[in-house]
């Protein structure tokens, strides 16, 4: 068998499990973010010299792998140019309700939180309510709930 045709059988046998398997490989995000304009940028983000926190925006992929789960975060400015990425590892397996679950629909009830920690340095993810959009959590309380205050 030529290389041609091994390199066109490797494709055929690979393409349809990473088409029906991507997110538990970790290639394509489970779920997209963007961080509220009203939150502070991640501590693992520095705003380029002549940015203001209102000129850039900050993406959050979340990704679910064999390995674990993990966080991707973009740092853009208005253009949508990429001035900065960064890869995180979430804490536990699910997203924590520091409320409990929902009996009638047993679903987590809102807010949620998620533990991020990017070269050592832990925020905590806050999805106030369902969508697209994210903050970044100071709350003292909260901290403590989730164990690190």
């Amino acid at each position: 068998m030529s290389v041609v045709n091994l390199r066109r059988l490797a494709v055929a046998l690979l393409l349809p499990l990473l088409l029906i398997g991507g997110c538990g490989f970790g290639l394509f995000p489970e779920a997209v973010f963007k961080l509220a304009s009203e939150s502070r940028l991640p501590k693992w983000f520095a705003l380029p010299p002549g940015l203001s926190r209102a000129d850039v925006t900050v993406a959050m992929y979340y990704y679910i792998s064999s390995s674990g789960r993990t966080a991707e975060f973009e740092l853009s400015d208005a253009n949508g140019k990429k001035l900065a990425a960064v890869i995180g590892k979430t804490k536990g397996s699910a997203p924590i309700s520091l409320i409990g679950v929902d009996p009638s629909s047993g679903l987590l009830i809102r807010p949620l939180y998620e533990i991020v920690t990017v070269n050592g340095m832990t925020e905590v993810i806050e999805h106030r309510q369902s969508g697209d959009v994210f903050h970044i959590t100071d709350d003292i309380e909260v901290l403590t709930k989730l164990g690190l205050k």
